[in-house]
């Protein structure tokens, strides 16, 4: 897609939704694993995972994405 003023062409990448389908479901897995243990511990064992998924995709037009996984992050993390 060309922007305007200039012939130039970029190419966006997203997130595939097989990978955000991935980590949906690694984060209910690890919410669901043990529900009696504190907060504090469930964030101590969710930000790595986080940190490494965002980081791998951070090269791309993600923002839309990335704010799709925080509000699930935090409804799951709050249930």
């Amino acid at each position: 897609m060309p922007l305007r003023g200039t012939s130039r062409h970029y190419v966006y990448t997203y997130p595939s939704k097989k990978a955000l389908r991935a980590i949906k479901t690694k984060v209910k897995a690890m919410c669901m694993q043990n529900v009696n243990e504190t907060l504090a511990d469930l964030a101590r064992r969710l930000n790595p995972v986080l940190r490494g998924w965002t980081a791998y995709f951070r090269a791309g037009v993600s923002s839309a994405t990335f704010e799709h996984l925080r509000s699930y992050v935090w409804s799951r993390v709050m249930r």
